[in-house]
């Protein structure tokens, strides 16, 4: 879930540059997983309508 550290990222960057760096990071991603993590699964867990 990208960003449930927000605070502590801060410290490290901007929302683009961390961002970036979770892209680099990261494998290739299917677009269900790529929407999962960069927001699909904080939906879901706070119950946030999308």
């Amino acid at each position: 879930m990208f960003s449930s550290d927000w605070l502590v990222c801060l410290l490290a960057g901007s929302y683009g540059r961390i961002r970036a760096a979770l892209h680099q990071a990261l494998p290739p991603l299917s677009e269900a997983a790529s929407q999962a993590i960069f927001g699909g699964t904080a939906a879901r867990v706070y119950q946030l309508l999308v």
